[in-house]
């Protein structure tokens, strides 16, 4: 099954199409050419009886700047607020109570806007901003975003590059694929793990309308370099579903999320709210 899966978004991958942008919940957003501002936030519920506040969970503030020609420079700053006077080591082997805000992994990007039709790609790094003085407060912080947790890992630097490509159809169907590698490289403190190439990639599928979108995808990760573990060991999975409100300068979206393998089963699912603000 997650054979066909990567065949699948690797077809996606040569369709050709419009380049229209399309709701994404997992996958990466699509700049389009305008300054814009992205907020996204996902609330992780967790199994039993663990109940953090509120604004526990992944919060992601996003900058798309245009530059000359079909360049663009991306900013995002991950922030992860872990809180809860309940949480204890027997909840999630934390060796004391968890109180913190955390700034995550910086990402900094280039992307190549495309051409109608054409091949999105991004490229850039996640920063090695998180430092073990955390400690494992950023495992909570990691259970927010099953699928970007690397943007919460404690030194370790991060090389990725992105290729997407979307098709929208007249009637409004889309499917869009995103397939890319990634490099960590421990640094640091972070001598306890290896150089690995982890793989992504992911599938969306929905209705794109004038004023609405609404879609479902399916997104994975697994350590290419991993010999000893089995596919399903090291690997994660996430479905999620949502719609979004399109306006010509704001857009606020709402999805779900629910993580599929044994690593991140201390989480139900999750909740998650975006919004879009195009500057121009």
């Amino acid at each position: 099954m997650n054979r066909v899966l990567m065949i699948a978004v690797l077809a996606v991958g040569l369709l050709g199409g419009s380049g229209a942008a399309a709701m994404t919940m997992q996958l990466g957003d699509q700049p389009d050419g305008r300054p814009t501002f992205l907020y996204r936030f996902q609330r992780p519920y967790f199994a039993g009886d663990v109940d953090p506040e509120l604004f526990t969970g992944y919060h992601e503030f996003q900058a798309q700047v245009p530059l000359s020609g079909r360049l663009g420079a991306v900013l995002s700053l991950p922030v992860a607020r872990v809180f809860d006077d309940e949480l204890t080591d027997e909840d999630f082997l934390y060796p004391e109570r968890v109180g913190k805000t955390i700034l995550g992994n910086v990402y900094l990007g280039i992307h190549d806007q495309k051409s109608p039709g054409g091949l999105a790609v991004d490229a850039g790094a996640f920063l090695p901003t998180v430092g073990h003085a955390y400690g494992m407060a950023a495992r909570l912080a990691m259970l927010s975003d099953p699928h970007h947790y690397q943007r919460f890992f404690p030194d370790l630097l991060t090389l990725r590059v992105t290729l997407a490509r979307a098709f929208v159809a007249r009637s409004g169907l889309y499917v869009r694929g995103e397939l890319g590698p990634d490099v960590w490289l421990p640094v640091g403190d972070n001598t306890r793990n290896d150089v690995e190439l982890i793989v992504r990639y992911g599938v969306g599928v929905g209705v794109s309308g004038a004023r609405w979108d609404g879609g479902v995808e399916f997104v994975g990760w697994a350590i290419a370099t991993e010999s000893e573990a089995t596919f399903s060991e090291a690997s994660a999975h996430v479905l999620s579903a949502g719609v979004e409100r399109k306006g010509d300068r704001v857009t606020p979206g709402v999805f779900a999320s629910i993580p599929t393998d044994e690593a991140f089963a201390a989480v139900d699912w999750l909740l998650g709210v975006r919004l879009k603000v195009a500057l121009d």
